[in-house]
């Protein structure tokens, strides 16, 4: 069932992120919640702005496993002002790094080389509001504009090969050029299990399975119609 635009500010929520209690605490904000399947960040809020978050414990473990920089050369290269949120207690991150030279170092390449905003919230209500005001103020400068989610840029000066595996969901170019070089030609990579694809350094099994996912999924479908539908046209809300 569908109802008609509210002219609320929206929100595009992945899937993943539903069962966290965000979509009513966005709607308590006076905020239009859209569940969508994610390839690429956890919240889209326009063309321009994606968030990422992550609680204090996997925003750790992604620095020390490289996942971090991995994510966000990936929101990167699909949006012009990614954010990064990291929920939880901070007094965590000093219990889990003693080093904190390795924390701040790692904040530091998400400013400096990436251009990657990070706020911190204490829990789930913060991050909300948090949303909540992002997204109200992007409508007040850009009011009623639709969202719409854009694959990577590539670089036209790739080898077309590169070029087509760095639009897979969570690739880019550095692990697409990984993946050639493992399997040989993109029919070998196309016909790859996820048990094979994860054998790629920096792959992965998440990744593996997010492209197997993509290949093999029937655009043509009535469900991937009435997701291409629902994002390129926000006038149309499920309720």
């Amino acid at each position: 069932m569908h109802s008609m635009n509210t002219g609320k500010p929206r929100v595009i929520v992945d899937v993943r992120e539903e069962s966290t209690g965000i979509v009513n605490l966005l709607r308590r904000e006076d905020v239009e919640p859209v569940i969508e399947k994610l390839e690429i960040g956890d919240y889209i809020l326009s063309e321009e702005v994606a968030v990422e978050r992550k609680s204090v414990e996997d925003f750790i473990s992604s620095i020390f496993d490289g996942r971090l920089f991995e994510q966000v050369k990936t929101l990167k290269s699909s949006f012009n002002k990614p954010l990064l949120i990291v929920e939880g207690d901070p007094r965590r991150i000093g219990r889990r790094i003693r080093n904190l030279r390795i924390y701040f170092g790692a904040l530091s390449s998400l400013t400096i080389d990436y251009g990657v905003a990070m706020i911190q919230t204490t829990d789930i209500d913060e991050t909300a509001i948090l949303l909540a005001c992002l997204a109200k103020r992007i409508h007040r400068v850009k009011p009623s504009k639709p969202v719409t989610v854009r694959l990577p840029r590539i670089p036209s000066s790739l080898p077309p090969q590169i070029a087509t595996l760095a639009t897979l969901p969570g690739i880019g170019v550095t692990l697409a050029k990984r993946l050639l070089y493992h399997f040989g030609n993109l029919e070998s990579i196309f016909n790859a299990s996820v048990v094979e694809l994860s054998r790629v350094e920096g792959l992965g099994r998440g990744k593996a399975l997010a492209i197997r996912s993509y290949i093999t999924e029937n655009v043509y479908s009535k469900r991937g119609e009435d997701r291409m539908g629902k994002l390129d046209s926000m006038g149309n809300i499920e309720g």
